[in-house]
Order: structure tokens, then sequence, then C-alpha cells
């Protein structure tokens, strides 16, 4: 996140995060998904030897992947429908998956940071806030893009 700036918009982030919290802040990628749409992949972030991970090591892998995707990428992700119904491959539209958005890293007054995810809730798929400090560990997915 060398080339993250740091910005205050409390618009974007849920209610419920903020309730009872003061100075969300956070640090956001600039958008790295064009405009008009870009081919997307999608790799998990767990290996076949892993039962789950630390969010140090799923940092590195989304840095080597090239997979720093942030909250400035979900308008792309999601697509014109705003439901990334045409945009995200329809194999990862299961129970319990999850895209993970590294780039972009919520910092608040108790010290927690947490990061965004889109995860897929039956319908289309939502954004939600995980806590950085975690084992991440189920169908989680990086996304990158050429």
């Amino acid at each position: 996140m060398s080339n993250a700036s740091q910005k205050y918009v409390p618009e974007l982030i849920p209610y419920y995060l903020i309730k009872n919290v003061w100075d969300p802040w956070f640090i956001d990628v600039e958008p790295t998904i064009p405009e008009g749409g870009a081919k997307l992949f999608f790799s998990r972030i767990l290996r076949d030897e892993d039962n789950g991970i630390d969010s140090d090591t799923m940092c590195r892998r989304a840095v080597k992947e090239v997979a720093s995707k942030g909250l400035s990428d979900v308008p792309a992700l999601l697509g014109p429908d705003g439901k990334g119904l045409k945009t995200i491959p329809v194999e990862l539209q299961e129970q319990g998956t999850y895209i993970v958005l590294p780039g972009t890293v919520f910092y608040f007054s108790n010290k927690d940071q947490y990061i965004p995810c889109l995860y897929w809730d039956g319908e289309q798929w939502r954004l939600d806030f995980r806590l950085l400090d975690r084992v991440w560990i189920g169908n989680g997915y990086f996304v990158s893009c050429e």
C-alpha cells in the first residue's frame, strides 16, 4: 500500500461499523480496474495445504498476486447492475464465498483495523468489512485484472 492515500469519507462506512466509534480513517489504493472493464482473475486465498492463514500471510499473497484491490474498485467489480452478476463468475456464487479487498484498511479509534470484502448473500454480492487481525479461512478469493 505504498501508493495509498489517506482519506476521510465517513459516508462510505456502514453505520454499524461507526456506531459509538470515533475517527474512522482509512487508507485506500487508487482504482486499478479500468472504467470500461477488464478481464478479471479470481484466485483462492488458501492453498491446498492451508487450513487457515494469518493476516500477514494473506496480505503478502495479495501483493504477490497483484491482487490488492480496494474499496475504490468495488463499483467496477459490481458492474453496471450493481450486484456483480455479470462481472463476477457464477462459479463463485456459493454461500460463504467472499472476495477480499486488502487495498483498503479502515483504522478505528479502538485500534482495530478492518478491510472490505464482497460476500455472496445467495442473490447478489454485498459489501462487508472484516477484522484484519484474524485467521482467514473458508472460501475466500483475491481478484486481479490484466
